[in-house]
Formats: C-alpha cells, sequence, structure tokens
C-alpha cells in the first residue's frame, strides 16, 4: 500500500531544473571561474539571481536550511 502512495508522491519526482537557473547558473559559474563581467553586461534579474544563488551555497556550506 505505502508503495502506491509513495510512487505518487510529488517529492519522488525526479528535479528538472527550469530554463531560468540553468542560465543562472551559468552566470555564475563564469563569474566564479573568474570571467570579468561589468556592471552593465547582466540586467538587474541576472545580477540578483546570482546573488540569490550565492547567497544559498553559502548556507548550504554553512550547515543553515
Amino acid at each position: 500500500m505505502f508503495e502506491a502512495v509513495c510512487a505518487a508522491c510529488e517529492s519522488n519526482k525526479d528535479y528538472e531544473p527550469s530554463a531560468w537557473f540553468i542560465h543562472i547558473q551559468w552566470l555564475y559559474r563564469l563569474q566564479q571561474s573568474g570571467y570579468p563581467f561589468e556592471k552593465d553586461d547582466l540586467d538587474i534579474e541576472e545580477w540578483l539571481g546570482i546573488g540569490e544563488m550565492r547567497e544559498a551555497i553559502e548556507e548550504l556550506k554553512a550547515g543553515v536550511k
């Protein structure tokens, strides 16, 4: 019985990142590897996305959920 319930549970589904997340992750990796972004190279949403990713990674490193 539990197998049927667990199979239908949303948390058991494979996570598929959004196109936006993949884009921000790519920009973050470029920045981390030293790519020289200037302030006008990205729009505000991209800069904020990179900042949010950085904060989330720092929280994970610190063990905060």
